[in-house]
């Protein structure tokens, strides 16, 4: 009877085993993605405030973050907080994604990303 339960025992743990194979080995269907929109960081770094005013005045926008989109984060480890700020502009056919990170020390940090058809 002992015999009989174990060998009942091992045929569901061989099945749940063959059955994970047979799962996990299923073909990986990737669809074709045809050439679309191209991303390329045209600003990526830690600026002055006087550098990002400029930057503000020569790219026509607001220089005031009130006028961002805000993010606030909290440091899960640390619990320092972070504020983000996000604006996007269209500039013809193509689309500009800036993101400032205020830092600690009286700087910023800047992404601009261009968006390209």
């Amino acid at each position: 009877m002992a015999t009989f339960l174990i060998f009942i025992g091992m045929k569901k743990i061989f099945v749940f085993v063959l059955g994970f194979i047979l799962l996990s080995c299923n073909p990986k269907v990737i669809e074709k993605i045809e050439k679309g929109d191209i991303m390329m960081n045209a600003m990526k770094g830690k600026y002055s405030y006087a550098q990002f005013d400029s930057m503000c005045v020569a790219d026509t926008l607001p220089r005031e973050l009130d006028e961002w989109k805000f993010l606030g984060l909290v440091d899960y480890e640390t619990k320092g907080r972070h504020s983000l700020f996000l604006y996007m502009k269209s500039n013809g056919r193509n689309e500009i994604v800036y993101k400032v990170e205020e830092m600690m020390d009286d700087s910023v940090k800047i992404t601009k990303r261009i968006i390209k058809d």
